[in-house]
Formats: structure tokens, sequence, C-alpha cells
């Protein structure tokens, strides 16, 4: 069967049998779900089958995430521990094929992540901009918190919509040269969020406090997340060039762990339109670095401190 759904103007058309991996991947794409046979500018397919395999002959170029990633035919290819599946990745035709005998966790994981890199790519095709951030709408303002992996994106995001704030999106912020477009996949809950917020994996969906119609103007207050060994917590004025740098830099290593890092890297005219949006998504936004003590009654408070008085 074939499903549609619609994330910041890109059409995907998902063909799946029904249960399955896509089951539970299915509970995280509803809030995009439309009706009606449209003409998708990407798609992506999902099918269990017995006799899953490398195509013969695929050449293996690099690890992501723990899977093994290999080359074959122009098509990029993600295979699981015992090749329990494989995914592949076709650039040109926008396409994205998950064969698999093991439905495990960690093809989960990898389907929800290469499918969010698929319709980010296909995007900004349209030119719309990604950023790998987390946003918030808190008392009339829109706020980005960005930063390297595991620096307290999600944790902020957290804290915030139990402040009271409505969520944008989580882990990736798309702009549209004038408006920032709410979207996200589930927040993924790691042990560390576990402990801290009381939240059992599976527990969370960030959806829920997302308002997925409406889209907010530009940024007011972005931060710039940094953890270090303190008691206490510590929110710094940056300047504007700085984010802008951070920015860049932060596109570009988050890219280079993607199927598309050696397609793009380079990519002058892409690059081009990455800084362009991001010059344009901070025209008014006042910047801030925050440096998160490991005290996390504290840094909650001191970041609703902090964000309250910017």
């Amino acid at each position: 069967m074939d499903d549609y759904y619609r994330f910041a103007g890109v059409i995907l058309r998902i063909s799946h049998d029904s249960g399955g991996i896509f089951s539970g991947i299915e509970q995280e794409l509803k809030y995009y779900r439309i009706e009606g046979a449209i003409d998708p500018d990407c798609t992506a397919s999902f099918e269990k089958r017995a006799d899953v395999a490398l195509p013969q002959g695929a050449v293996r170029t690099d690890v992501m995430g723990g899977q093994a990633v290999y080359l074959h035919g122009g098509r990029v290819y993600l295979a699981g521990k015992d090749n329990g599946f494989v995914i592949g990745m076709d650039f040109e035709k926008r396409g994205m094929a998950v064969e698999y005998s093991d439905e495990g966790k960690d093809l989960q994981n990898a389907s929800r992540w290469l499918l969010k890199w698929l319709i980010i790519k296909t995007a900004e095709r349209k030119g719309v901009t990604f950023l790998h951030a987390s946003a918030a709408h808190y008392k009339g303002r829109n706020i980005i918190f960005c930063g390297d992996s595991h620096c307290g994106k999600s944790s902020s995001l957290i804290r915030m919509v139990r402040q009271g704030a409505r969520a944008i999106s989580d882990d990736s912020v798309i702009f549209d040269g004038k408006h920032i477009i709410p979207f996200t996949l589930n927040t993924s809950i790691d042990n560390d969020l576990e402990k801290r917020f009381g939240i059992a994996s599976g527990a969370f969906d960030i959806g829920g406090y997302m308002d997925h119609s409406e889209r907010y103007r530009n940024a007011d207050i972005l931060v710039f997340l940094r953890i270090w060994n303190s008691t206490s917590s510590e929110a710094r004025p940056m300047e504007r060039n700085k984010a802008l740098l951070a920015m860049m830099k932060g596109y570009q290593k988050e890219l280079g762990f993607t199927p598309y890092a050696a397609r793009d890297r380079n990519d002058p005219e892409l690059l081009k339109q990455i800084f362009a949006g991001y010059s344009a998504l901070l025209e008014n936004a006042k910047c801030f670095e925050f440096y998160a003590g490991n005290d996390e009654e504290e840094v909650r408070n001191a970041l609703i401190s902090f964000l309250d008085g910017a």
C-alpha cells in the first residue's frame, strides 16, 4: 500500500506492507499524513523478506552509526549486522528502499534517521535551509537551541515544553527563508534523558506539543549550547558572525555523517544557499552561548531565568 506525507513542502510517498517495521515508524509520521495520491518529490519503500542481501560487488567505504556503508552502481547502501537489513539510497531519484528480515531497534533507528535526511535533502533542492537544532516558541519569542550532538538540544526543548513552551522542532530546524516550519520525528530518549527527566523510551512524543499548521517568523534568540564541568550554568553574549560560522561548521559536520556527504560537502552553490539561509534566520536574532553545568535542577532554573531576561 502507498501512503503520502507532506513535510515542509516536500511530498513523500511510502510504499509498505501492513505491519512490519513501518508500523512503528508510522506513529512518528502521523502528523504529516495527507489523503490522496499526489506526485511525490521523494519515495521510500519498506519490504520484509527472507533473502536480504547486499548487491554482489558492493564496496564497503565507511561505518555510520555502527552500520557498514557500501557503494554499488551509483547507490549507497547501509547494511545492518549480518545483513539483517539493507537500506539503499538513490540520490538522483530521491529514493530510499528498506529490505529487512530483522525488525530490531537498529533498523528502526537507521530508517528514521535516513528518512529524515531524505526529506531534508529533497527540501534543500527547493531552497529550504536545514539547521541541526531544536526550537521552541516561548512567551511570544522563537528560540533555537543548536550545537553538536549530545550537547543538550533535546534536553533544552523538553525543559521549555515543561515550562509551557510550544515545541517547533526537535533536532531539525527547517527554514524557508521567511518562516521556521514545524518538523520532527519522535525525540530519541536515551538513558541520560530517562534518568534526568523520568521519560521512558517511546513515551515522549514531541509532536503532541507542536502546532503543525503554524509558521514561525524568523528567530528571536539563538542559543549555542555547551556543556562544562561546573555546578553552575552561565550564559554569554555571542557575536552574530561567530554564531554564523558555528552554524556552518555544524552543518558540514552533520553532513559528514550522512550518505550525502561526498555529493554535497564541497558543493559551492549548496553551501552558498545554506549560508544565505542562516544569515536570514539570524537577521534579527540575539545570539548567546549557554554553558550548562552538571546539576539538572540548576541548569533548568538558569536556562529559564536567562531566557526570561534575554
